[in-house]
C-alpha cells in the first residue's frame, strides 16, 4: 500500500473523530462550568472565576474566552444532523 492511498485517509478520519469527541467533552464541561458560574452570580452575587483567578486578570479573561468559544462550538455541533 502506497502512502496517500484512500486507506490512509480513513485512518486519519478515525483519528480526527477521536479528537473531535474529546473536544466535544471539553467544550461541554466548560459550558457547564460557565453556566454554574453565572448561576452563582445571579443567585448569590458570587463570581467563582474571579474568586479563583482574580478580578480582571489575564487568566480570568482566558477562562471567559474559552467558555465563550466552547458555547459557540457546542451550539454549532448540536445542530448538525
Amino acid at each position: 500500500m502506497e502512502s496517500g492511498s484512500p486507506e490512509d485517509w480513513s485512518n486519519t478520519n478515525q483519528d480526527f473523530g477521536i479528537y473531535t469527541k474529546m473536544l466535544n467533552k471539553i467544550a461541554l464541561a466548560l459550558v457547564i462550568i460557565g453556566g454554574l458560574n453565572w448561576g452563582l452570580v445571579g443567585l448569590f452575587d458570587y463570581n467563582l472565576v474571579t474568586a479563583i483567578f482574580g478580578d480582571a486578570s489575564t487568566l480570568t479573561s482566558v477562562v471567559y474566552d474559552l467558555v465563550g468559544l466552547s458555547a459557540v462550538w457546542v451550539a454549532f455541533t448540536s445542530w448538525k444532523a
